[in-house]
């Protein structure tokens, strides 16, 4: 059986993206180690507000036209979301430096650190980049062209960590500067790549085009924009509103025990996500059955991602401690505290994404907003009765995102299943 796994095609396509994935996480995790003893924890602790507004925003960039990219029928088809996705990006981007230039000081004066007013400026620049970087991403998965992607991450993660040390001397803008310049990096290779490889111009715009592709995957700005909104919200709620209650150097810990976190988002999960929804979307456009593709997802994703909470509930704040300096022991705490949901988590990343290739992101979005909302209360009423607590706070909110990450698990599962869409 293990053989029969190890050579099949998808099998070979994550064992390509996460190849290049423990390279680019390891240069990663080397640039943090540095990064953590130049910064403080109220660096990135504005360094991921400012990121977490920029991520919320962001979700509108799109309009989730880059999500139908993987999932159209044809590869024209493919091509004209691509040039789609990359108009409304503009226009979104252009909107928003128009909202940051006339409404500053009403933005100034609903941020809990109003010192950071001045990277706002950066915001259009970063959702466009972001969005590029996104779409021509959906490309390649649709293309299953993952050697590419694999070279990215590697300059993805290189570039933010250097820039980042380069720029130091900017104090905590430096951090900012530094995951700009390596989205640029990571934009600018996929774009020369889709124009010299794949032989089309992702900035043609026709008019007749672009209204036609737009009408006819209507339901994703419909359905998809407002639960990609949910979803992201679920993820960064914590922050949000959270640094309404918590200091600043707080929601630097959380950052860190966040960032370390997500190295196994990118060296793991996001690999088995990208090839998982390459190769579900075939087999249902295809009319297959993908429920034993998203059992097997699961089964395996838990397998490698169990290590994580094992490794940190046992030795979190000493690791913290060792490897980043005794300023960021605290973070290892947190870490042990968020660790079984970093699990469940990681479980629910490769299958999210069942809804937009069986249509069902409707239901979803249903079950998703009352979750998002009780969520909301949660985060406010321990950070209003707990803030000199958080890790209580955080202890409670963790419990609720246990509950409701379980929940979606199974219900992804479910809509696998072909005689539930039939």
């Amino acid at each position: 059986m293990f053989r029969s796994l190890v050579k099949t095609e998808f099998a070979k396509n994550i064992f390509s993206l996460t190849s290049s994935s423990v390279v680019a996480q390891a240069i990663n995790f080397f640039l943090t180690m540095i990064l953590t003893r130049i910064y403080s924890p109220s660096d990135f602790g504005l360094l991921t507000i400012f990121f977490t507004i920029s991520s919320l925003v962001g979700v509108f960039s799109a309009c989730k036209y880059d999500v139908a990219i993987v999932v159209a029928k044809t590869r024209e088809e493919g091509i004209a979301l691509v040039r789609l996705s990359l108009f409304i990006s503009i226009l979104i981007s252009l909107l928003a430096l128009i909202i940051v230039v006339l409404f500053k000081p009403i933005i100034q004066s609903h941020l809990e650190h109003p010192e950071i007013i001045n990277w706002f400026y950066y915001l259009p620049l970063t959702l466009f980049l972001t969005s590029a970087s996104q779409i021509f991403w959906m490309w390649n998965v649709r293309e299953k062209k993952f050697k590419d992607l694999s070279i990215l991450r590697i300059l993805e993660t290189s570039s933010n960590g250097g820039f980042s040390i380069i720029l130091k001397p900017l104090g905590a803008i430096g951090l900012m500067f530094g995951t700009i310049a390596s989205q640029l990096v990571s934009s600018t290779f996929l774009f020369v790549r889709v124009v010299f490889r794949d032989k089309f111009k992702p900035f043609l715009f026709i008019k007749k085009d672009l209204k036609e592709h737009a009408s006819a995957y209507s339901e994703f700005p419909r359905f998809n924009v407002l639960q990609g909104f949910a979803d992201m919200f679920l993820i960064s709620a914590i922050v949000l509103v959270g640094s309404n209650y918590f200091s600043v150097y707080v929601m630097g810990l959380y950052a860190l025990c966040m960032r370390v976190l997500q190295l196994p988002m990118g060296l793991i999960i996001r690999p088995i996500a990208h090839v998982f929804f390459a190769e579900a979307s075939e087999k249902y456009r295809n009319g297959e059955d993908f429920y034993k593709l998203t059992k097997k997802t699961i089964i395996r994703t838990a397998l490698f991602a169990s290590v994580v909470p094992i490794t940190l509930l046992i030795a979190g704040p000493f690791l913290f401690s060792l490897v980043f300096g005794s300023q960021w022991h605290e973070s290892g705490v947190f870490a042990q505290i968020l660790s079984i949901w970093i699990f469940l988590d990681f479980i629910k990343a490769p299958v999210a994404q069942i809804p937009a290739i069986v249509g069902k992101q409707k239901l979803v979005l249903r079950w998703t907003v009352p979750v998002s909302i009780l969520l909301l209360a949660v985060i406010a009423v321990t950070g209003h009765f707990l803030p000199n607590n958080p890790k209580s706070a955080f202890a409670i909110i963790v419990c609720y995102q246990c509950m409701h990450t379980l929940f979606f698990i199974f219900l992804f599962l479910k809509l696998s299943q072909k005689k539930i869409n039939e």
